[in-house]
């Protein structure tokens, strides 16, 4: 791990999970208490116990990977009018690296989940401008947060970023974007009012638990400059690696074939999955621990999804049935 960050391994540790039954009663209450802000996961848990008992985790887990594959797969039907899209996507949600995190008992499977949700309803809201849509973004947006709240602030950075190119460039759909970006910036400050007025934990208790290794260590006097510091170090590695990756330079040229043409044509759905994949790169930046980057930007890889049913001859196409109504009917249009 990067300077001043916290490292993976856990001295003392018996596989048999007996030392951690002895540390529980020295636990720090930051410590829980911040995983209690992040309830989604263990809530939707605690629903299947008397069904699953012990296996309960997992029939969790189970279900996010069931909501994010068929989010994408009804998105995939409703750009292209394609089974055949629809299919793609849903093979695609778990063969590529955002899938493989799904098989692990972690909140990311409800974040990725409750994440595509989110950007399924935007999309469907500026596509066909009903404001139905956006009860959807604000349902899936406020299941985001209480996921995980960090993907909440970058998803939102990249709507109101959205909607700024929109307003400079003089779009003529510049106030479906706008709405979309109050509603999203809206809600997002909402809850982290409501959050603060219950006592949950924030940004700095968060990093505090970062820098402590969850608090087993003496208070950092100011983890912001702490993380600034580690995160100058981070970067240029981190650069280098995505660079010299085979594997990351073939998603990102994937997106490019499919979205890059979208995004030219000003087709806003696209532009927003792009920004949204982009911005999955901050949360990096908030908790720049190298072993957790994969976990951390594996929400990126979704935005490989259009571009999976999208390629770059179809994808041509639908930008120009977006402007026709009646076009190219088994390719998309509005």
């Amino acid at each position: 791990p990067a300077d001043g960050a916290p490292s993976t391994a856990s001295p003392g540790c018996r596989s048999d999970g007996t030392a951690w039954v002895r540390a529980a009663g020295t636990i720090d209450p930051r410590s829980p208490a911040i995983f209690e802000s992040r309830p989604v996961y263990s809530l939707v848990a605690a629903a299947f116990v008397p069904i699953a008992g012990l296996t309960a985790m997992t029939v969790s887990a189970f279900l996010a990977g069931l909501v994010f594959s068929l989010a994408l797969g009804l998105l995939a039907y409703a750009v292209t009018r394609s089974m055949l899209a629809a299919a793609v996507a849903l093979v695609a949600a778990y063969a590529l690296p955002s899938g493989g995190w799904l098989a692990f008992l972690y909140a990311d499977g409800w974040m990725m989940a409750s994440l595509v949700a989110t950007l399924a309803c935007a999309t469907a809201y500026l596509r066909s401008g009903a404001r139905g849509w956006l009860v959807g973004v604000a349902i899936c947006l406020t299941v985001l947060y209480l996921a995980k709240s960090a993907n909440v602030a970058v998803l939102v950075a990249a709507v109101a970023l959205l909607a700024a190119y929109t307003v400079a460039s003089r779009s003529p759909d510049r106030t479906r974007v706008m709405i979309l970006a109050m509603t999203a910036t809206g809600l997002g400050i909402a809850q982290i009012v409501v959050f603060a007025l219950v006592g949950a934990p924030g940004l700095w208790e968060t990093l505090q638990d970062l820098f402590t290794h969850h608090f087993s260590s003496p208070d950092v006097a100011d983890p912001v400059r702490q993380l600034i510091r580690v995160d100058v170090h981070l970067l240029p590695r981190l650069i280098v690696g995505l660079l010299t990756d085979p594997v990351a330079l073939l998603l990102l040229s994937l997106v490019i074939l499919g979205l890059v043409p979208l995004a030219i044509v000003r087709t806003r759905w696209a532009q927003l999955w792009a920004l949204a994949g982009i911005s999955t790169l901050l949360t990096i930046l908030v908790h720049p621990v190298t072993s957790e980057i994969p976990r951390l930007i594996a929400e990126s890889h979704v935005l490989v999804q259009p571009s999976l049913v999208e390629p770059l001859g179809q994808a041509l196409l639908e930008a120009m049935a977006c402007a026709r109504s009646g076009g190219a009917p088994r390719i998309g249009g509005t």
